[in-house]
């Protein structure tokens, strides 16, 4: 088990660089920086910020694309014993003003802020900061009108990356291709934090465009790639892939939605790198469990993989899972209501995710909130969408419980197609009923040319719901 360590991340940063100042830290692009040359410009951002007025413990929204603006901002901040705040970039102005609002923002560093106009403090003695202070805020999903805010502690932040940096065996010869945003909470901790704590490169594409990603990769041998499922599928679609492999690809987590054990098992394939499946939350830091790479391939595309070091866990009768341990969030940013119903008085994180454990390891089924009961059988939608995942014909699928007089809840499947493929109702309940249970088949397909999404891109399930049941002329008091 690794051990935890009091470390703020700046610390834990520059505990890598000085065992490896000229190695390379950072890419974007043709631009590249080592470590010791990293640790300069997060100095001159610390100086700067000084300058503008920031101070130990204020609020500080960091507004910044996948760039190096982003990484000296965050590190910088740390250093000063500033809280973090990671905007999601792809917010709407409003979106933006309000979550700046809600969590007391000082000051907004974005990628169109002027900082070369700024002059250096002076005269600065930086002081130690305590790991167990505020260090960051980052968003739920945000398919309530309104993100919750996540506070959590600089110490958490620290050993979050250490241990999945452990978990993928990151040496000093790693490098670390970037294809989600930094400010999501899986991104900043298994690509920037496991990168820069354990002396690797973080390799930062142009774009999450799969082009610029293999471009990266290729450019810089980049031996470890991360990322959700649909990524994935599309970089391993490209037409020109079988004719470029990307040949140094050694390990990556998968995760952020769901997968099917076909698709895992063709990713790695594809890729020829041993890939690693994990289940998180923002509440939790990042991970709540990961596969190892000594797994099999049937425990690594079956399960989640185990509790991550130094956590509690318990599953509830109703299936949740609940954890306890460094991880756990220190508390919704101004929302004791919610933050009293998601951490419980003895300290257990309730997570809203469904589980159950097989041997050592963890098979999620879903959220708790979502599973459909039917005439008193519980359904996960996962499971029914999992049969669809790899069908090249299906770009979404979303399943959801609608009401009904007679067995309480019925299966409502949507499904947004690919452009220019035919697929019948038919083929669908016929490809299911291969694969599941009669009573989890689909009592009503409906063919979307969309759904209703969060800023990030998670489907708004609520909203979904509230369509369909309008679409098929239902009515929840339809419901026993």
């Amino acid at each position: 088990m690794l051990p935890l360590r009091e470390l703020s991340v700046y610390e834990a940063f520059l505990e890598a660089k000085t065992k490896y100042p000229d190695n390379l830290a950072l890419t974007y692009g043709d631009e590249t920086w080592t470590y010791d040359e990293l640790d300069k410009e997060v100095l001159t951002y610390a100086l700067k910020l000084l300058a503008l007025g920031v101070r130990t413990g204020y609020h500080v929204g960091v507004d910044c694309a996948n760039n190096p603006r982003f990484v000296f901002t965050v590190l910088a901040l740390s250093k000063l014993g500033a809280v973090a705040v990671l905007v999601n970039t792809r917010l709407h102005s409003d979106e933006k003003e309000r979550v700046l609002k809600l969590t007391d923002v000082s000051f907004e560093i974005n990628d169109e802020t002027d900082l070369d106009s700024v002059a250096l403090a002076s005269g600065v003695e930086f002081k130690k900061v305590n790991p167990f202070d505020d260090g960051y805020i980052l968003f739920s999903s945000g398919t309530t009108s309104i993100p919750r805010a996540i506070v959590g502690n600089h110490f958490a932040r620290a050993n979050m990356g250490l241990i999945q940096g452990n978990d993928l065996r990151v040496t000093q010869s790693d490098r670390v291709c970037v294809t989600m945003p930094l400010f999501h909470c899986f991104s900043f901790s298994v690509n920037l934090m496991s990168a820069l704590f354990y002396g690797a490169c973080l390799c930062l594409p142009k774009s999450m465009h799969t082009g610029d990603v293999v471009d990266t990769i290729k450019k810089y041998n980049c031996s470890i790639l991360s990322g959700v499922p649909s990524f994935f599928h599309t970089l391993i679609s490209r037409h020109d892939f079988d004719n470029d492999p990307l040949s140094s690809l050694r390990t990556g987590f998968i995760g952020g939605s769901g997968y099917s054990s076909t698709l895992f098992q063709y990713i790695e394939m594809k890729l020829n790198m041993t890939l690693l499946s994990s289940l998180g939350q923002t509440e939790a830091t990042a991970a709540i469990t990961t596969s190892s790479l000594d797994d099999s391939l049937e425990v690594r595309m079956n399960t989640v993989g185990h509790f991550i070091d130094n956590v509690e866990h318990k599953i509830l009768s109703n299936g949740e899972i609940c954890i306890k341990g460094f991880n756990v969030m220190n508390l919704y940013y101004k929302n004791p209501l919610e933050t009293s119903k998601t951490i419980d008085d003895d300290g257990w994180l309730h997570t809203g995710d469904a589980g159950h454990m097989d041997g050592d390891n963890l098979v999620f089924t879903g959220r708790i909130k979502e599973v459909i009961i039917r005439g008193g059988e519980n359904i996960s939608p996962r499971e029914i969408e999992s049969v669809l995942y790899d069908d090249n014909r299906i770009m979404q699928s979303k399943a959801l419980g609608v009401p009904d007089i007679h067995y309480g809840e019925e299966v409502a499947l949507c499904i947004i197609k690919n452009e220019g493929v035919d697929l019948s109702e038919d083929e669908i309940r016929s490809r299911l009923s291969k694969h599941i249970a009669d009573f989890k088949v689909p009592k009503y397909i409906l063919f979307m040319e969309d759904f209703p999404k969060t800023s990030s891109g998670k489907v708004m399930t609520k909203e979904l719901k509230e369509q369909v049941i309008k679409i098929l002329g239902l009515s929840e008091e339809d419901k026993i």
